[in-house]
């Protein structure tokens, strides 16, 4: 490997415009993006315009095969997460796959094998854990400041908020609905932060209210409804080895307050993530909180999570987000959607 890793895209979309691109880009001396691929080879053209990339494909597999790459950035839709991951890794290239993992379990267990045959690294975007809000909470929980974490409450709620565009409401082509989209991150998140128990049931439901309403939506968007076929709502409760409960609430629309967050309860102490704040019990004081004083504005998750995968694929050493938790992740995704169907509780191997 040279002195800069070689990175191609697959997928011109949003994500890579607005994550992947512009990660890269904050980093000149340490990657550089050679290539990128779309179906929509005009779409893939303007953006390499755009960010100075010099060859465009309008098939990963000829990108991945003809280009010698270190690291490739899968940006499709989920639905091409499995093929274009274990394409890129066939091919030789460390990978970086958006979330969610995949489809399924299944098609994330063909992800893993693929780079353990290969031996190459595969990542997945999950950056909430690399903002320095939460890498500072774990350090606490690590060091005990909570004690046993036995019970958390997590929340990615939107009011109003269903993306429209691309293929976000279309079942067959994103896998679920805000569940997969931004539930996965504060699941993945909490998980991390509580030291990955083992799930071993879900009890969850799932739900489209609001979506296929006619008149909610404005701007001519009730034209959009026929091909909403992803759940609104979906919440779950998680149970672990370790005899923990996550339970989880996520929605695109709820008549509800907007809210990213989650609540960590522990024997020792308890933790609100936005805003960070550390719930005690202190002798002699009693009841007490604080906030750290370096609580950051603004994060910038993806900015330190392509310089850390970048600084893998230089040193050969192991991802913060493995794909093994994402896979776990899945599961319980899963789980979860097989539960709001049945009306039943879910096991979990």
């Amino acid at each position: 490997m040279g002195s800069k890793v070689r990175v191609g895209v697959i997928g011109a979309g949003g994500i890579a415009r607005g994550a992947h691109l512009p990660g890269y880009a904050k980093i000149p001396s340490e990657a550089e993006v050679v290539a990128i691929s779309d179906i929509d080879e005009p779409r893939a053209q303007s953006v390499a315009d755009e960010f100075g990339i010099a060859r465009v494909y309008a098939d990963f597999n000829e990108m991945v095969t003809q280009e010698e790459l270190d690291l490739v950035s899968v940006c499709t839709p989920p639905f091409m997460h499995c093929a274009a991951s274990v394409a890129a890794l066939n091919a030789g290239s460390n990978v970086i796959c958006e979330k969610p993992m995949a489809m399924n379990a299944a098609e994330c267990e063909e992800m893993i094998a693929a780079a353990n045959r290969n031996d190459k690294m595969l990542t997945i975007g999950f950056q909430s854990r690399f903002g320095e809000r939460a890498q500072f909470l774990k350090h606490l929980i690590d060091q005990g400041e909570l004690g046993e974490i036995y019970y958390a409450r997590v929340l990615a709620l939107r009011r109003r908020g269903i993306p429209w565009w691309g293929v976000f409401v279309e079942k067959d082509k994103n896998g679920g609905g805000p569940l997969i989209d931004i539930g996965v991150h504060t699941l993945d998140l909490t998980l991390w932060l509580m030291g990955h128990p083992t799930p071993t049931a879900v009890t969850g439901a799932v739900f489209t209210k609001l979506a296929k309403r006619p008149g909610l939506f404005t701007r001519g968007r009730e034209a959009d409804q026929d091909r909403y076929t992803v759940e609104d709502f979906a919440t779950a409760q998680i149970r672990f080895d370790t005899g923990a409960v996550i339970n989880l609430e996520t929605s695109w629309a709820l008549n509800i307050d907007n809210e990213v967050n989650a609540y960590l309860c522990g024997t020792e102490g308890g933790a609100t993530l936005r805003p960070l704040k550390i719930h005690k019990e202190v002798p002699h004081a009693g009841l007490l909180d604080y906030t750290p004083a370096h609580e950051e504005g603004r994060e910038h998750n993806h900015a330190g999570q392509f310089a850390k995968v970048v600084r893998n694929v230089k040193e050969g050493t192991p991802p913060l987000v493995k794909a093994e938790e994402a896979l776990v992740v899945q599961k319980i995704v899963d789980a979860i959607y097989e539960s709001g169907e049945t009306g039943r509780m879910v096991e979990l191997a």
